[in-house]
């Protein structure tokens, strides 16, 4: 076993980001190497379809939020210091750099990429003494090309902060339309605990927020299509979309589903 890392992978050996259910079936496999594949099959039978009619209910909801013009930002929000208008520090994360994230785009989800930098998973939005972030006319920061606009409607807050996030003090503080009308939903950073059941509830707890969301900034915007083989694809996975773009509504289908339908 060869363990790699996809953010500091030195650069004439990149790793290839994955999706949460990439990774969990490599844990399938590998349990299955420890145990007889009848006995995992057996005991991730129930969790796999489950997982299977989630992954279909979020396809709903993510078409339903694509129809309504409804864009997704996720990010570890907020961070401790404040700027002199009220900013907030933040670190802005995006699909190609987490596997959570990935999950939900490839599940059509339009989540906004962000403005990093090449050796940081997420776009800084502190100084780490005073916050940068706006509640309002958000920008990137203007590291890959120009600065561009982020219309954000829909918030993905990192679970570590969930307290802060969804507290009314956080929304009296920071009045970003999305969080004043309480558009959001948590998502665990890069998932933590790989499985079909925790991949699952993940899917049920943010597509029951999402399938109500409207859309709040009024700007029109179009999404991105993906490259060739899907949202789900290298070439997706390693250049990843400009900041400032998401995907459209391209919703994969996971193996182990057609394999469950097939039975």
């Amino acid at each position: 076993i060869e363990l790699t890392d996809a953010y500091g992978s030195a650069s004439d050996a990149q790793v290839l980001p994955r999706g949460m259910i990439e990774i969990t079936e490599r844990w399938d496999e590998l349990a299955q190497t420890l145990l007889t594949p009848e006995d995992v099959a057996a005991t991730v039978k129930n969790d796999k379809q489950t997982f299977c009619k989630e992954a279909e209910k979020f396809k709903a909801a993510t078409r339903i939020a694509q129809d309504r013009g409804v864009r997704a930002m996720a990010g570890y929000l907020p961070y401790s210091g404040t700027g002199p208008n009220g900013e907030i520090g933040a670190f802005l994360a995006s699909p190609e750099r987490d596997t959570v994230l990935a999950m939900l785009e490839e599940l059509g989800m339009p989540i906004i990429h962000n403005d990093a930098e090449t050796e940081r998973a997420y776009e800084y939005k502190t100084d780490f003494t005073t916050g940068t972030l706006p509640f309002e006319n958000i920008m990137s920061n203007g590291v890959i090309g120009d600065a561009v606009p982020y219309y954000v409607d829909f918030w993905l807050y990192d679970d570590r902060v969930t307290l802060d996030f969804i507290s009314e003090s956080f929304a009296q503080a920071w009045p970003h339309k999305a969080v004043v009308n309480k558009q959001y939903a948590y998502f665990p950073a890069n998932a933590r605990i790989y499985s079909y059941r925790h991949a699952a509830e993940i899917l049920t707890i943010v597509g029951q927020s999402l399938k109500n969301a409207q859309k709040l900034e009024m700007a029109t915007t179009q999404c991105t299509k993906s490259a060739e083989g899907g949202y789900s694809g290298s070439v997706h996975r390693s250049a990843g979309m400009d900041p400032g773009q998401y995907a459209c509504y391209e919703p994969i289908s996971y193996d182990i589903c057609n394999d469950i339908d097939e039975d």
